[in-house]
């Protein structure tokens, strides 16, 4: 797990091939904390709600 305050979508670009298996920005909740911890220990990966947002909703990581 990645717990960070900066967004780099290269991270998500990354997570399958590097092995991480969350990418969570330090501002969230302890109920975000939870929630990620939760869909680790069912064998998923998690990228914070906004960094989610940007990479898929805004196109952040979309190369050109």
């Amino acid at each position: 797990m990645i717990y960070t305050s900066a967004y780099d979508p290269t991270i998500i670009e990354k997570m399958a091939s590097t092995g991480i298996d969350a990418y969570v920005t330090q501002i969230r909740s302890i109920e975000e904390i939870r929630k990620t911890y939760t869909e680790l220990s069912k064998g998923a990966t998690y990228i914070s709600g906004i960094f989610h947002t940007l990479y898929y909703e805004y196109g952040q990581g979309v190369r050109k």
